[in-house]
């Protein structure tokens, strides 16, 4: 299971500037700000290709065109990110958040931005700005990535209030759902873990890390023939795995 946190660059549609010429400064001053955000909207589109030269390009222009742009100091926030300048991708995520401050998608990135760099706090504070706006709902994946980001820290008691807050939001979130199968067993909470296990069986499917939980969990509970299910399905589904080698040497039922 990937648990990386999740970069929220929306996909945008690609719009046309309208016709017609301009006959007054208001006109031109529109019809530039137009051409900025098209821009902007280009450079996110050749980002999500990763073709971060021609974002930059794309990018730059847009703030050429209109510097308080947020959304492109937003995508050229995350250029630089990709691109391992940053310093540059903070000066632009501040602007951004300067011009923008109640945007979640922004506030979001941020947290993550400053997650990477070991910035712990002032990540979980951003993740927490993004998930008590609950205009775009988008609070349930602020929740689950502030999550992540503390088990990354750890702070195991943190990391399980952001995910149950999470999924109190949205219930089916898979990575949500995985995370706590990981730390109610890591508690010994056996049973809670089986819980959330029947609710991530019924959104997602299981990896290796997945089923070798779930024997755990079944053994620990002394239920035999779920366990052994889960480790068929384990050595049939993934037989060079490592969990495949690890229940292979585990002790026969006594």
């Amino acid at each position: 299971m990937n648990n990386r946190l999740k970069v929220l660059l929306l996909v945008l549609a690609l719009a046309l500037m309208a016709g017609g010429c301009a006959g007054t400064s208001a006109r031109k001053d529109n019809e530039k700000e137009s051409a900025a955000e098209i821009n902007a909207r280009l450079g996110l589109a050749y980002l999500q290709q990763g073709n971060t030269k021609q974002a930059l390009v794309k990018l730059n222009k847009a703030l050429e065109e209109n510097p308080k742009l947020a959304t492109a100091h937003h995508y050229l926030a995350e250029t630089y990110r990709q691109l391992g300048q940053l310093p540059d991708a903070e000066e632009h995520f501040k602007k951004a958040l300067s011009l923008a401050p109640r945007d979640t998608a922004i506030q979001n990135n941020y947290g993550v931005f400053l997650c990477d760099q070991h910035q712990f706090e002032k990540a979980d504070e951003m993740f927490l700005k993004a998930a008590r706006n609950r205009t775009n709902g988008t609070s349930a994946e602020a929740y689950e990535n502030a999550g992540l980001c503390a088990m990354r820290k750890p702070d195991l008691e943190l990391a399980e209030t952001h995910f149950r807050k999470a999924l109190q939001l949205s219930a089916n979130r898979p990575r949500s759902l995985y995370q706590m199968v990981e730390l109610s067993v890591a508690k010994k909470s056996y049973l809670e873990a089986r819980a959330f296990m029947q609710r991530y069986t019924d959104v997602a499917p299981l990896d290796p890390r997945m089923l070798w939980l779930g024997i755990q969990i079944e053994r620990e509970l002394g239920d035999w023939a779920a366990a052994d299910k889960y480790g068929k399905q384990l050595t049939e589904g993934f037989p060079e795995s490592r969990e495949t080698k690890m229940y292979q040497d585990l002790p026969a039922k006594n």
